[in-house]
């Protein structure tokens, strides 16, 4: 397991060294290649993170604001030959998705500056490929917008049991590290600098985006996208678990999907007006305090609210490699299992 910590040890100082510290020869590219394409498609939330700013203090800016994510590897060959599609929501799996948001990442190796480039390009008329990866039919037809990107590529090497990866203006410097582009919209001139950390288990993303002022280009800019504490969006990736709610062998919920990173389930008991309650589970696996002085450890925890704001009323915790967890609540079990 990846733990946050030992993330926290390798992301920082943001700083980096203008010269490549791995040998990042031909072979070590294909595997960075390789792992790229297993390790970064999946279904990602950020709720840990939201948890643990609740629990710990936020910082500077405020509370990051919860977002899902999924990539996934797609078969488009009139695009390129390693593609991952990924798209952004707002507010967990089922929150709306974010305009301009859908983004095709084509991956090759580029031998000239010792990376794997990845090329991240909008989609045209993005609405109609909301969740494409699901449907091959329209993967045929799927395209590049011409009027956003183009401009700048990120470029990844590894480092130690991390993928990271900065972005640099196509064909500059290996010493580069941020990109400057005019928009072919609007005319504005800004630079965007950003980073990504990728794991088997998290995504961790600085994207910070600044206009520049015509009068002053040596200057940085105006933040206008990102943060200005320069603190990391964390995604931890979901494994789907299949829950069941109600009495011991008569489930009026079967095999519902959740995910386990703050999938929820309704439990949509009847009440006596003939409605159903509010009442909800949430499967969540996150960093947890343990211990004196604490420390944070991974945990699997089921947990049931009334309201949808309000207080837990109960809670499971289970090992974080848990294949299975369950809870009684009233009349009701509900348990999850591992889908395998």
């Amino acid at each position: 397991m990846f733990h946050s910590r030992l993330v926290a040890a390798l992301l920082l100082p943001v700083l980096w060294s203008p010269v490549a510290t791995a040998t990042n020869s031909q072979a070590e590219l294909q595997g960075v290649l390789n792992d790229l394409l297993a390790w970064w498609p999946g279904e990602y939330d950020s709720l840990p993170q939201v948890e643990l700013e609740r629990a710990y203090g936020e910082p500077p800016d405020g509370e990051h604001d919860r977002q899902y994510r999924v990539f996934a590897r797609v078969d488009v060959p009139h695009i390129g030959e390693h593609v991952i599609y990924g798209e952004v929501h707002t507010g967990g799996r089922d929150g709306p998705l974010i305009k301009g948001q859908q983004v095709l990442y084509i991956l090759t190796i580029d031998a000239e500056h010792q990376v794997v480039s990845v090329s991240g390009r909008r989609i045209k008329d993005g609405a109609q490929y909301e969740r494409a990866y699901l449907h091959p039919e329209k993967l045929k037809t799927i395209a590049l917008d011409p009027n956003y990107g183009g401009n700048c590529d990120f470029r990844f090497q590894r480092y130690g049991m991390q993928l990271r990866g900065w972005l640099a203006n196509t064909g500059a410097p290996a010493v580069a590290r941020t990109c400057t582009m005019t928009s072919k919209t609007s005319g504005q001139t800004m630079t965007w600098d950003a980073d990504w950390a990728i794991t088997p288990e998290e995504i961790w993303i600085f994207d910070n985006g600044y206009l520049l002022d015509p009068a002053q280009p040596d200057k940085p800019g105006r933040l206008f996208a990102g943060r200005e504490d320069l603190t990391y969006e964390r995604l931890y990736k979901a494994r789907t678990f299949l829950c069941s709610v109600g009495a011991p062998g008569k489930p009026r919920v079967k095999d519902a999907p959740v995910l386990d990173r703050g999938g929820e389930l309704a439990l949509a008991a009847v009440t006596n007006h003939g409605g159903t309650d509010g009442r909800r589970a949430r499967l969540l696996r996150m960093p947890m305090a343990v211990g004196s002085p604490a420390v944070l450890a991974d945990f699997l925890t089921l947990t049931i609210f009334d309201e949808a704001d309000g207080p837990p009323v109960a809670e499971a915790r289970a090992p974080v490699a848990a294949n299975a967890i369950s809870l009684e609540h009233g009349n009701d079990v509900i348990a999850c299992r591992l889908n395998q």
